[in-house]
């Protein structure tokens, strides 16, 4: 026995005087009401109404009970109501995890904007080198570089970044120019790692049907990107980091890029959630807002 939809039918019963009434009102048979109100007198084990042929009346139990459904399922329509506006407007807690590498500089930006939008929203940002599967660590939303995590997850490409060796002119002024990935191996290569792994992610780069790729043995790596490049604009070493990090930084002349003839890798950057169908508000207004502004910066 479903016991609110039997005190929904109870209640219908009082207001209209009878079960035919009641049963229309519902749109439901006239047995189906009837059996409900035997299953919640057999339930509590007390007669709710006294019935004749013409009319039905409260008993004194009846009317202690009815009194109590009718707050009840105001109650619960209440909460019903409330929970559906405010799956409606975006607020309360939302957990953002964000790759350490491009996190710091160029989406923690964003992520302020969005927070200006929404007041009422309150964000928990996870900065890791190591991206989780959102349920297990309870995280609302991600962005996630390169290779997804697990293939449960509603993903979204919102960009695509290559990676570009560079360094300052002061760390450069002491070498040749180099002109084939192997010149780098006389360099400080600063790498980039995964504290689960703790080894440098590899540098790779092709050209026709030639590709080289190895590990930077540099005196220094970090699992941040942004505190990559700033030991790279102090003269520490070359640096292999996704493009969009690095771009105001060459184009101002504070870093160099090596090696524009060779390709290197490609890798995108991905929102990431559990389900598209029941998103929160507060998750769908971070997603739309997310692929609107990578959007119109790519369009820029």
């Amino acid at each position: 026995m479903d016991r609110l939809v039997a005190m929904r039918h109870f209640l219908a019963v009082i207001d209209g005087a009878n079960f035919s009434k009641a049963a229309k009102r519902l749109r439901v048979s006239k047995a189906t009401v009837t059996q409900s109100v035997k299953n919640l007198e057999g339930h509590l084990g007390v007669r709710l109404l006294n019935r004749t042929t013409r009319q039905v009346r409260l008993t004194s139990e009846g009317e202690a009970y009815a009194e109590r459904c009718h707050e009840l399922l105001q109650e619960l329509d209440r909460l019903d109501l409330e929970i559906a506006e405010s799956a409606k407007a975006a607020s309360g807690e939302l957990r953002i995890e964000l790759p350490s590498e491009i996190g710091h500089t160029h989406i923690l930006p964003k992520i302020m904007e969005f927070a200006e939008l929404h007041p009422d929203v309150r964000t928990s940002i996870i900065l890791t080198a190591d991206p989780s599967s959102l349920i297990d660590a309870g995280i609302d939303v991600a962005l996630q570089l390169g290779d997804l995590v697990s293939s449960s997850l509603i993903a979204r490409k919102i960009a695509t970044t290559r990676q570009v060796a560079c360094a300052s002119p002061s760390f450069l002024s002491g070498y040749a120019k180099p002109l084939h990935p192997n010149d780098l191996l006389d360099m400080a290569c600063l790498g980039f790692f995964s504290p689960k792994t703790s080894k440098p992610r590899k540098w790779s780069f092709r050209k026709g049907d030639e590709t080289c790729e190895f590990l930077p043995n540099g005196p220094m790596q970090l699992n941040n990107g942004n505190a990559l490049i700033n030991v790279a604009r102090r003269g520490a070493g070359v640096i292999y980091v996704p493009d969009i990090l690095v771009r105001h930084h060459i184009a101002s002349g504070e870093l160099v890029q090596l090696l524009q003839d060779w390709e290197t890798i490609e890798r995108g950057l991905y929102i990431v959630c559990q389900n598209r169908r029941n998103l929160s508000a507060k998750v769908r207004a971070f997603v739309s807002f997310v692929e609107t502004s990578f959007f119109e910066e790519a369009s820029a």
